[in-house]
This record gives C-alpha cells, sequence and structure tokens, in this order.
C-alpha cells in the first residue's frame, strides 16, 4: 500500500501530497470491532457465554 500511495503522490503531487492508505479487512470495516463487545457482553451476562460465542463466530 505504501508502494502505491507513493506512487500516486508523485504522479499527482497536488492531489496526493501528505496522504496515505491502509488496509483493513472488510469484515471489520462492515461490523467494526466487535471482539471488544461481546466479551464485555460475556462478563455482564456469564449464564450466555455460550449463546455469545456461538453470534461471535457468526460474524
Amino acid at each position: 500500500m505504501d508502494t502505491i500511495s507513493n506512487r500516486l503522490a508523485q504522479q499527482y503531487p497536488g492531489d496526493d501530497k501528505g496522504r496515505g492508505a491502509i488496509a483493513i479487512p472488510l469484515r471489520e470495516h462492515l461490523v467494526g470491532d466487535v471482539r471488544r463487545k461481546f466479551l464485555q457482553t460475556a462478563r455482564i451476562f456469564p449464564e450466555r457465554r455460550h449463546w455469545l460465542n456461538a453470534c461471535y463466530r457468526l460474524l
């Protein structure tokens, strides 16, 4: 990604100067970081831990 960003910055110095690019998994982009939320919910509702685990695996 850095190589592509640098080449674009060279080709279009007025538009792309000082910009970069990062790659994130599509799942994370669409649903966000749900791990932390699931863990917090599992602590609040320990009796539903198995159900939450099953839901998390579907994501």
